[in-house]
């Protein structure tokens, strides 16, 4: 109860205190989509849009938020409320989808690691190698990939395939291209759900403050 009455009684405070997380929450997916693309500035996934997209809804739902409250235009506040709900579902949506179709959704990757899988250049054979060492796979959608090339079972797999850093006829199981997405996936995710929970959470607490405080001002003069 001494906690209720805590937030009752600086609700506006703790509002704040939300909207201005919110706020440089919605800044830090930016820096961190911004980071992203300047990291691999050959992805051309979508993950970049979305997230500047995530990070620009949330910073103006903030600063719309903060000026409702500053001035007690609860309609802006609602708004604001309504707004950060329908922007969770929207991230739930738009991670569904893209989690339940991670192949489809990065072609040009694919195509830029097929190109390196393929070519007869020294430099690009070696870039390809380095990227399996990297994230211990092997070939682009899988070790079979190698089959095109050689015949893997009379000499074995490239060493960069294997574990132990020699040819070997056990490589790595997954190809670059499943592992590199299902990690950008699996990182998006996470993302998602910071995003989604603090958000819903903000939310509800916003929502609790804005409309129940004055009957608890009422209740407390009574």
């Amino acid at each position: 109860m001494k906690c209720l009455d805590f937030l009752f009684r600086h609700n506006k405070g703790v509002i704040y205190i939300l909207y201005f997380m919110l706020m440089i929450y919605g800044l830090a997916m930016i820096v961190w989509g911004v980071v992203d693309r300047i990291i691999d500035s050959e992805d051309q996934s979508s993950t970049f849009a979305v997230w500047m997209i995530v990070g620009v809804c949330s910073m103006l739902n903030a600063s719309l938020g903060l000026y409702g409250t500053k001035i007690d235009d609860k309609c802006l506040v609602y708004a604001s409320i309504i707004f950060l709900f329908m922007t969770c579902v929207s991230q739930i949506l738009v991670t569904i989808i893209r989690i339940a179709a991670p192949q489809k959704d990065a072609p040009k990757e694919k195509a830029r690691l097929k190109k390196l899988f393929n070519s007869e250049l020294p430099a690009l054979m070696k870039e390809f190698q380095e990227i399996e060492i990297e994230w211990q796979c092997c070939g682009v959608l899988g070790f079979d990939d190698y089959e095109e090339k050689f015949d893997p079972l009379l000499v074995g797999y490239p060493p960069s395939c294997c574990e132990s850093g020699k040819r070997c006829k056990n490589p790595y199981p997954i190809g670059c291209h499943t592992k590199i997405t299902k990690a950008q996936y699996v990182e998006e995710l996470i993302r998602a759900i910071i995003f989604i929970t603090f958000s819903f959470c903000s939310a509800i607490v916003i929502a609790i403050l804005t409309i129940w405080h004055e009957e608890y001002f009422q209740e407390e003069k009574l």
